[in-house]
């Protein structure tokens, strides 16, 4: 048995290949046409946008494509959800111009590189109308959950546990 420098048995046959930094990593191939996207978020919890200004991002250096609410990536047509389907939301990404949450996916760059796509995401000017943020359970239960947009009729959920008139009560009897 052979031993390294440091006078440790060479057991492993990719050893020598590892610390001379000649073994292959599965992400060391070059891919051609490889593209790099990189999402553009909302910076306020709620409202509309009026306005984006992509002229900068799409001419930037390496840049393929900038996607938003006004020059949508057209990802699938929404569908009627069936039984047991995800309650959550049912418009998909950048196709509305409406935020329901801070940090929701406005804007998608398309580039040659990860870094081209983010520097030109950082270029993009948003202007937004904003909206009140409704807080609370009760200010938003009506919206919480839309069961009658997922299930059939006749079927129905439970928020609260029978004879439990809201949180409170709920926490009260622990």
């Amino acid at each position: 048995m052979s031993e390294s420098v440091l006078g440790i048995a060479q057991e492993r046959i990719d050893g020598p290949l590892k610390v001379t930094g000649k073994a292959m990593y599965s992400a060391d191939p070059a891919i051609e046409n490889l593209a790099y996207g990189y999402l553009l978020q909302s910076t306020m919890a709620r409202g509309q946008i009026r306005s984006m200004d992509v002229a900068a991002a799409a001419g930037s250096p390496g840049v393929l494509a900038v996607f938003t609410p006004f020059n949508p990536l057209k990802l699938y047509e929404p569908v009627d959800r069936p039984e047991g389907g995800n309650p959550g939301e049912l418009v998909p990404p950048l196709q509305s111009k409406e935020v329901l949450y801070y940090g929701q996916a406005i804007g998608f760059v398309v580039a040659e590189s990860f870094q081209a796509a983010r520097d030109a995401a950082g270029l993009i000017g948003v202007e937004y109308e904003g909206q009140r943020p409704v807080l609370g359970l009760e200010a938003n239960l009506d919206k919480a959950f839309a069961p009658e947009r997922i299930w059939d009729e006749g079927s129905t959920v439970a928020i609260l546990a029978t004879g439990v008139a809201g949180i409170d009560d709920a926490l009260a009897k622990k």
